[in-house]
């Protein structure tokens, strides 16, 4: 019997990891969620999100409980818009408004030469989820993640590991509730 409530255990704390280096695949975004994965995520997820809830509209936006934001520095947040009216889910991403997400562009680097850029080419919700899982990819690699202000140097796209961490499960939580993980 403690073999089998052990198993039990170890079954449901698998289920509710939110851990994966898994890369995402852009073909296969979607914004569609499946009922069971929303209860899922409702039933065992929602805890770790502060919750605004838009009855009129039928939104729920979730917004991850530990990230702090610092107002002198950059800082990069996703809300989890999901419409269950529409049964659907967005990755929204947030910044100061002082910052425009027009032409918003990460720089990467990896190991080694390797490096790179990453652009907000269109100011669309496909443009945006895209965006954001070429992040996500790259923080899986394990890549170094910088941003660029205007006329200054690169800092770190996420100031402290926790900003980082926030992003990272906010992402997996939106595969999951959408049917990619």
């Amino acid at each position: 019997m403690k073999k089998i409530l052990l198993s039990v255990f170890f079954i449901c704390l698998y289920a509710c990891s939110g851990s994966t280096s898994k890369k995402i695949n852009k073909d296969k975004l979607t914004f569609n969620y499946r009922d069971d994965a929303y209860i899922f995520f409702r039933n065992m997820r929602q805890a770790k999100y502060n919750l605004e809830v838009m009855e009129g509209s039928g939104w729920r936006i979730y917004r991850y409980e530990d990230f702090e934001q610092d107002k002198r520095r950059f800082y990069f947040n996703i809300a989890l818009v999901v419409n269950w009216k529409a049964s659907k889910a967005y990755a929204i991403l947030e910044l100061p408004d002082e910052i425009s997400k027009e032409l918003l562009t990460i720089l990467w680097k990896g190991e080694g030469q390797e490096d790179g850029k990453i652009t907000l080419t269109e100011l669309s919700r496909q443009s945006e989820l895209e965006f954001l899982t070429e992040i996500y990819n790259h923080i899986a690699a394990e890549h170094l993640l910088y941003w660029q202000p205007k006329g200054e140097e690169r800092v770190k796209l996420f100031a402290y590991p926790d900003q980082m961490e926030a992003f990272r499960v906010s992402m997996y939580d939106f595969y999951r509730l959408t049917g990619l993980l």
